[in-house]
Order: C-alpha cells, then sequence, then structure tokens
C-alpha cells in the first residue's frame, strides 16, 4: 500500500495505489474540516451519531 509516490528523477510527486476504504476516511476529513467550527465533530461518537 502506497498513498503516495515520490520519483526522485523528476520530482514528480503522484497518488499511488491505497485500499478503497482510504476514500472514505479523506471524505469525513474533509466534511469535518470544512464545517463551521461550531460544527466540527469533537468525537469519534459524534461522527457514529451522524
Amino acid at each position: 500500500m502506497c498513498l503516495a509516490e515520490y520519483d526522485p528523477d523528476t520530482g514528480v510527486v503522484a497518488l499511488g495505489d491505497y485500499p478503497e476504504w482510504v476514500d472514505g476516511c479523506l471524505d469525513v476529513t474533509l466534511q469535518a474540516e470544512a464545517a463551521a467550527p461550531g460544527d466540527r465533530l469533537r468525537s469519534i461518537q459524534d461522527l457514529i451519531d451522524r
């Protein structure tokens, strides 16, 4: 599993192959970061309750 790949010859960083569950984790993280400060999750339980 490799989330990102780096080619030192070209200096290019690209997405690598990663498990499907990583997309779900990234979606939740982006939603939490985009929420207004008062609406942000404070715990895993807050996420489960949504």
